[in-house]
């Protein structure tokens, strides 16, 4: 009989893999564009989490989100040399940061 065999075990959840290809797209005053891949690997994301800090310094700070692989930033910091990165997530958490990219607004 079709369908007899009953409900199918739940597939956990995996956390996305890294994300790639990070890269500028335009920059100008205070805003800038980027572009990236999704993951090959792990989980499918449900966003994505682009963080910068100051160039030399450790601690990231959260610049926006995005559920797309593109997003552009406004009011962000001008005449500093900054590093943007991006997190892929989903709820079984997140993925590895990508590369960093370098911009001077």
């Amino acid at each position: 009989l079709v369908g007899s065999s009953g409900r199918k075990a739940p597939t956990p959840l995996e956390k996305p893999g890294e994300t790639r290809a990070l890269h500028i797209v335009d920059q100008g005053p205070a805003r800038i564009s980027l572009d990236w891949k999704a993951p090959t690997d792990g989980g499918k994301p449900s966003a994505y989490n682009i963080q910068r800090r100051a160039a030399g310094t450790h601690d990231w700070l959260d610049a926006g989100m995005a559920v797309i692989t593109e997003a552009t930033l406004f009011n962000q910091p001008t005449g500093a040399a900054l590093e943007y990165h991006v997190i892929a997530v989903n709820k079984a958490g997140q993925g590895k940061a990508s590369g960093i990219v370098d911009a001077t607004l």
